[in-house]
C-alpha cells in the first residue's frame, strides 16, 4: 500500500453530486441554496478564463480572503488558480486577519487578491498596512471595501457576491461594469434599483427573479453596474 495506491482507490469511490450548502442575506433573512459539483466545475471554467485574462499564471500567488461558508463563490477562483499553475494562499474575511494579507503580499509574488472585504480594508488602513497590498497588480475588492481602498489611494477592481452568483471586474476604473457568467445566470432590475437573479444554466438550486439585496442595473449581456456603498 502506497500513497499513490490509496489515492487511486479513493478516486474510484462513488461521489455525491452535492458540493455544499450556502446562503446569502436579504433584509437580515438567510436564503439557503445547494451547490452541486457540476455547478462548481462550470464556475471554475468561467473563473479560469477571467483570471487568465488578468494575467495569473505559473509562478504567481493568488490570495483568497473569505470565510468557510463562502466557498461556493470563492473556490471556483482558487481552483482556477490551480488550473493556471498558480499558488493559493488564504486569509479570513475579518479585520483581525489583515496582517496575514499584508504578510502574504510582502513575502510572496502575489499577482492577485480576490474577495478583500470591508473589515480587512479598514484594518489595513488603520494599521498602516495598505501600501504593500495596494502594490498587488490585481486587487479584487468586495463592494463594501472599494470606497475605503480608493479613498486611501489604492486602485482596485470589484468582486461581488450577488445572491448565489458572482460578478467581477479587474478594471480599477470607477464605474467599470462587472462581468458575470450569462450561461448560468440572468439579472433583472426590480424597478426600484435592486438586482434580481434567475438561474439559466442547469444549477442544483433554481431561482426566478430572486432578490439579491444589491443595488445596480443591467449594463448589457453578461454585464452589470453596481451602486457601491459610499
Amino acid at each position: 500500500m502506497t500513497l499513490l495506491s490509496v489515492t487511486e482507490a479513493a478516486l474510484r469511490l462513488p461521489r455525491q453530486p452535492l458540493y455544499g450548502i450556502s446562503w446569502w442575506y436579504v433584509d437580515g433573512e438567510a436564503v439557503e441554496f445547494a451547490i452541486g459539483d457540476a455547478d462548481v466545475e462550470r464556475d471554475t471554467a468561467w473563473a479560469t478564463a477571467r483570471l487568465a485574462a488578468a494575467g495569473l499564471g505559473r509562478g504567481h500567488v493568488l490570495v483568497a480572503v473569505a470565510g468557510p461558508h463562502e466557498g461556493g463563490w470563492i473556490q471556483p477562483f482558487t481552483r482556477a488558480a490551480g488550473t493556471l499553475r498558480a499558488t493559493v494562499a488564504h486569509a479570513d474575511r475579518f479585520g483581525w486577519d489583515a496582517g496575514r494579507v499584508e504578510m502574504f503580499t510582502r513575502r510572496l509574488p502575489v499577482r492577485l487578491v480576490v474577495g478583500l472585504p470591508g473589515d480587512v480594508a479598514t484594518a489595513l488602513v488603520e494599521r498602516d498596512l495598505l501600501a504593500q497590498v495596494a502594490a498587488v497588480p490585481v486587487l479584487l475588492a468586495r463592494p463594501d471595501a472599494v470606497g475605503t481602498l480608493r479613498a486611501a489611494g489604492a486602485a482596485c477592481g470589484v468582486l461581488a457576491m450577488l445572491g448565489p452568483a458572482v460578478a467581477m471586474t479587474a478594471d480599477p476604473t470607477p464605474g467599470a461594469p462587472l462581468a458575470y457568467d450569462a450561461a448560468e445566470w440572468r439579472f433583472d432590475d426590480d424597478g426600484t434599483g435592486e438586482l434580481l437573479v434567475s438561474t439559466v444554466g442547469p444549477r442544483t438550486s433554481r431561482f426566478e427573479r430572486a432578490r439579491t439585496g444589491v443595488a445596480g442595473r443591467v449594463a448589457g449581456e453578461g454585464l452589470l453596474e453596481l451602486v457601491l456603498p459610499v
